[in-house]
């Protein structure tokens, strides 16, 4: 066991594996709700300043959809609210899940392929 906790081809192959498991968690999180929140201030002399937030959220769909919903509130005197909600599809390229979900499965199998050289390794080593 000391023999394979100091040789460094194990070390580097934990640290490759460390690195493989953020790339499928990237592949991952395309899929995921994306938050966004953006700010600003504006102050003119001899008028009252004007705050404005606009947060916003989206999500992409198995099958290509991307939705999003933001938001623009006047934070200084309550008025003037937006809000946006925005459905985009494509119909000619990159739709259906087959397309959409590509990036995410050749991860996962490639995931599986890393953890198959990293047991190589350590059998070739013992």
């Amino acid at each position: 066991l000391l023999a394979l906790r100091n040789n460094p081809q194990i070390q580097s192959a934990k640290l490759q594996r460390v690195v493989d498991k953020f790339s499928l968690e990237v592949a991952r999180n395309e899929f995921l709700p994306q938050y966004g929140l953006s700010g600003s201030a504006t102050y003119s002399k001899g008028f009252k300043p004007n705050y404005m937030a606009a947060p916003d959220i989206s999500l992409k769909t198995a099958i290509g959809t991307e939705l999003s919903v933001s938001a623009e509130p006047d934070l200084s005197n309550g008025e003037n609210h937006r809000v946006a909600i925005t459905a985009r599809q494509p119909l000619l390229r990159g739709f259906g899940p087959t397309v959409n979900l590509a990036s995410y499965r050749n991860a996962k199998d490639q995931e599986e392929v890393n953890k198959l050289v990293l047991k190589d390794r350590f059998q070739a080593i013992i």
